[in-house]
């Protein structure tokens, strides 16, 4: 598995949990392969759509707490 497919899976784990504390964990994993992937390799996968489902995710977990 790549890094960017390890990226994708992980944010998909995420957006899946019920649990904050899991949520914070598997982004900070996700985060920590952002740090080590090259833009470019990113950018050449579309992550768009994942990125705005976890924003969204993200907001709406703010406001249930």
């Amino acid at each position: 598995m790549t890094n960017i497919e390890a990226f994708a899976h992980i944010i998909d784990l995420a957006n899946r949990t019920t649990d904050k504390t899991t949520y914070d964990y598997l982004m900070k994993e996700a985060q920590e392969i952002m740090s080590d992937t090259k833009t470019e390799d990113i950018s050449y996968c579309d992550f768009a759509e994942l990125v705005k489902e976890r924003l969204d995710n993200k907001l709406q977990r703010t406001k249930l707490e």
